[in-house]
């Protein structure tokens, strides 16, 4: 956790980075930006048909909330600023994965994890578990199904 002082330092700067990408996103989505006394929030809506729209919520009680596509991933600790910016140049390239898992025998819904893939390898992971909180069984048989979204600009 951050001290009061450095985290809306390193918030400030983190925010103006994501100012400047939302500047350069607009010509190719729908850019709305939000603020309030205890948040900060974007949304990006492409004009793109297929590419991935998020929002993404920056509290001062050091949390963040976001949104890919459907899927909603929220009150996560904030641990490194240089992520929110990351995010959005890479949801904006088109390296966002939503894969479904699901049981094989009964085709029934398991998981869906949202994939927002890095240039240098590395990867932020979103998942939300359907219908239980027990982690995942194994040895029954398993079908994944991914979705890959497309950049904003072709």
């Amino acid at each position: 956790m951050y001290s009061d002082d450095a985290f809306r330092v390193s918030l400030a700067e983190a925010i103006t980075g994501l100012e400047d990408w939302a500047n350069r996103a607009r010509a190719n989505a729908g850019i709305d930006i939000a603020q309030g006394p205890s948040y900060w929030r974007i949304s990006a809506r492409p004009a793109m048909r297929g590419a991935c729209p998020f929002d993404l919520l920056l509290a001062v009680g050091q949390t963040y909330s976001l949104k890919i596509a459907d899927e909603f991933y929220g009150d996560k600790p904030i641990d490194k600023f240089d992520l929110f910016l990351r995010l959005a140049t890479a949801i904006e390239a088109g390296y966002v994965a939503q894969i479904q898992t699901r049981n094989a025998l009964t085709d029934t819904l398991e998981c869906i994890e949202s994939r927002v893939e890095f240039d240098d390898g590395w990867a932020w992971v979103g998942e939300r578990r359907i219908g239980t909180r027990a982690p995942r069984r194994l040895g029954h048989a398993q079908e994944r199904r991914e979705h890959r979204f497309l950049p904003y600009c072709r």
